[in-house]
């Protein structure tokens, strides 16, 4: 079974490593990649919160904008007649009152 790098042309294409990896910097521990994400939160405020992930191809770490649970922060419910903001962290509405 391949594994890593060894994928790009047989089970990965080339288009999908570079977009999710090889076009991306790499971090050495997801601690080192957190850190950065607060550093460019604070940099950038009015972009997405970014959290790291281990990469299936290197194995390092990475920066995505995609929450774990599939929620954005900050995103409104549309679905609910008025603006609500979703609890990431939750994964559900924060109480009101």
């Amino acid at each position: 079974m391949k594994s890593g790098y060894d994928r790009i042309g047989t089970t990965v294409t080339v288009e999908h490593a570079k977009r999710s990896c090889l076009d991306k910097v790499r971090y050495d521990s997801r601690n080192a990649a957190r850190d950065r994400a607060v550093l460019l939160a604070k940099k950038y405020p009015n972009t997405g919160k970014q959290c790291p992930y281990r990469c299936t191809l290197c194995g390092d770490f990475h920066l995505t904008t995609k929450i774990p649970n599939g929620l954005k922060q900050g995103k409104p419910n549309r679905a609910v007649g008025r603006q609500k903001i979703i609890a990431p962290q939750y994964g559900r509405l924060p109480k009101e009152g």
